[in-house]
């Protein structure tokens, strides 16, 4: 598995106490929402783009920033993270030029740098960025970065690049996958970077300035169960130092999480089973899923057949997700998609789908919790506007087999509708819903005045 890095995230089932008329006027469409309705408040999650298909950005000597900024704010997304691999094999990753524009011209010593074409000032109005300071430290392996040199390429970058549009970089990635490549490295019988890094880098940054701190996981258990040529004693072995590197790293920053790519060779549930993780392994951190907007055959210029996640798939991860606790989702790896191609394009578009939806869902979902279950593989996420206000319901199955979820509302509503998946049957607080596999139904339920 090539590893890149991420630099270099109405038809209406209702039943009501009272005729249905009474309560839904006779202009309303069976699926549209009740004229006085408003959501709760901001969604509790937001939405990075790792990467976009390169080919959106134009030639490097004249990239697009506004018009792909524009398209991807116009689906929903907050923030823009700058990975513009083209190609990954073996962990060696072929970069487009658009990416010296976020750097300055003192490292880039071309006329590719932010100090001619400025993406921060690009995302103005538009989204914010999400900064990959790995590149300040100085090292490779398993030689320390040096601190003054980090604290030197920071100021390089905030005075050449950042000037002026400081607001719109929220937030700094601290390296990438380090327990994976510290696991990896011992299997290899070579030094790795100390992990006492990660809390160097995290302290400077702090001190620095306020912005947040990030740091990505590979799912290094799913690789090492997969590995075939491992030994049982091997597998356990490097399992344990992985385990041990994240305890080691993870409590130091603002947001953690993992990078979980699994079509098509894992289950999509690992997605939400790795934030559950993330919760466990850094308790007071906010927790990051990184999604896949790729498909390894893509990663591979296609040498390799192996496809995408399709649409279902897309929304399945990205629900999976936020059901499991993650407060920020990336769509990483979409550099690499090939728009003339209709399976990347349909990709990319699964990608774009899903985001749109959580867009639209999220203003919903910042309410009261409503607790609710609808038993064994199936998760529900119920939150309520107000006191006693509509309540939205994302119900999803996390099976590879077709279920019906049996929910009982807190009280019967006026209508229970779909606004996306399934449509629901209902009978007085009873709502059913008949979910295929890996499926996702977004409900509301409602009192039309």
């Amino acid at each position: 598995r090539s590893r890149a890095s991420l630099i270099v995230l109405a038809i209406v089932g209702c039943s009501s106490p009272a005729p249905s008329d009474a309560s839904v006027p006779r202009d309303t469409p069976p699926d549209a929402a009740c004229p006085s309705e408003t959501p709760s408040t901001e969604a509790p999650y937001t939405v990075t783009f790792a990467g976009a298909p390169v080919s959106l950005f134009g030639d490097a000597a004249s990239p697009r920033f506004e018009e792909v900024f524009d398209g991807l704010a116009a689906a929903g997304a907050d923030a823009f993270y700058p990975w513009f691999g083209i190609v990954d094999t073996g962990g060696t990753a072929t970069v487009a030029p658009h990416f010296l524009y976020f750097l300055p011209r003192s490292w880039t010593g071309s006329e590719l740098a932010c100090e001619v074409v400025s993406p921060y000032a690009a995302a103005e109005g538009r989204l914010d960025l999400v900064f990959p300071a790995l590149l300040f430290a100085d090292g490779e392996g398993s030689t320390p970065f040096d601190e003054t040199v980090f604290r030197e390429r920071y100021d390089s970058v905030a005075s050449s690049c950042w000037v002026g549009h400081e607001a719109r970089v929220v937030s700094h990635q601290v390296f990438d996958e380090v327990a994976w490549v510290h696991a990896l490295d011992a299997r290899a019988g070579v030094a790795s970077r100390p992990l006492e890094d990660v809390a160097r880098a995290v302290t400077i940054l702090h001190e620095l300035d306020d912005r947040p701190t990030l740091l990505v996981e590979a799912p290094a258990p799913l690789f090492f169960e997969a590995d075939t040529t491992l030994a049982a004693a091997e597998r356990e072995r490097l399992t344990a130092l992985f385990w041990s590197a994240v305890d080691a790293t993870a409590p130091h920053v603002d947001r953690y999480g993992f990078d979980v790519y699994p079509v098509p060779y894992f289950a999509v549930r690992e997605v939400g089973d790795y934030v559950q993780v993330a919760a466990e392994r850094a308790p007071s951190a906010e927790h990051v899923a990184v999604l896949q907007a790729f498909s390894y055959g893509a990663e591979s210029g296609h040498v390799l057949d192996a496809r995408g996640p399709t649409a279902a798939e897309a929304r399945f991860m990205a629900f999976d997700a936020v059901l499991a606790g993650a407060t920020q989702i990336v769509w990483y790896g979409a550099s690499a998609l090939d728009l003339a191609r209709e399976d990347d394009a349909a990709v990319w578009e699964s990608a774009l789908a899903a985001t749109r939806l959580l867009a639209e869902v999220g203003p919903w979902l910042g309410g009261e919790d409503v607790p609710l279950s609808a038993g064994t593989d199936v998760r529900v996420l119920a939150r309520r506007t107000g006191s006693d206000g509509p309540l939205t319901l994302v119900v999803l199955n996390r099976s590879e087999l077709p279920t019906e979820a049996t929910l009982t509302l807190p009280r019967a509503y006026g209508r229970v509708h779909r606004r996306d998946g399934a449509a629901p049957s209902v009978e007085g607080t009873t709502v059913r819903v008949a979910l295929s596999a890996w499926d996702v139904a977004v409900l509301r339920a409602e009192d039309c005045r």
